[in-house]
């Protein structure tokens, strides 16, 4: 009996559990911070390509929408009067005139499509058709129309992360 008692007091209070001590406590604390800090290092990296994938396909979609609208316009259109690097104006139907134009803002570039039915030009929707956002650090992106012959637009987009060029022609010229 005296060497069960014996024992029980070398286990300490608690019967039955040695515990840890503070030296292995600290050991796995140390090791859980060396994880967490190696996670948290590849979870940033991993968001950072997240963002630009995002980005470019934000970009992308944009180009599409102007491309898009702006390509059904001109195919539509009975007459392409006149290019500039900044403004297209079209004649969709007698009494209908389209007109794109490209508006520098302070965080990029805007380009609206507007309409006029006999009064005054409108803004066609109430918001720009493509917006193009100026990068951190990025360069200013660009929209410029050209004309490759009488009867159609040509149209570049450049950002830092995408390059479109797109020339579409009038199928009544």
């Amino acid at each position: 009996m005296a060497a069960r008692e014996r024992r029980s007091r070398a286990r300490g209070p608690l019967l039955g559990s040695a515990g840890f001590t503070l030296v292995e406590m600290l050991v796995v604390a140390g090791l859980l911070s060396i994880v967490g800090g190696v996670s948290a290092a590849l979870m940033s990296g991993g968001l950072t390509g997240v963002r630009a994938a995002w980005d470019r396909a934000d970009e992308a979609r944009e180009a599409g929408r102007l491309l898009g609208r702006m390509a059904d316009d001109v195919r539509g259109a009975q007459q392409v009067l006149s290019v500039s690097a900044a403004t297209v104006h079209l004649i969709e139907t007698p009494g209908l005139q389209v007109r794109y134009q490209i508006t520098a803002v302070p965080s990029g570039i805007e380009v609206w499509r507007e309409v006029q039915t006999g009064g005054p030009w409108k803004n066609d929707p109430m918001r720009p058709i493509a917006t193009f956002v100026q990068r951190p650090q990025g360069a200013v992106p660009s929209v410029v129309f050209s004309s490759p012959g009488a009867a159609g637009v040509s149209v570049r987009v450049q950002t830092d992360i995408l390059l479109v060029d797109e020339t579409v022609y009038s199928r009544f010229e």
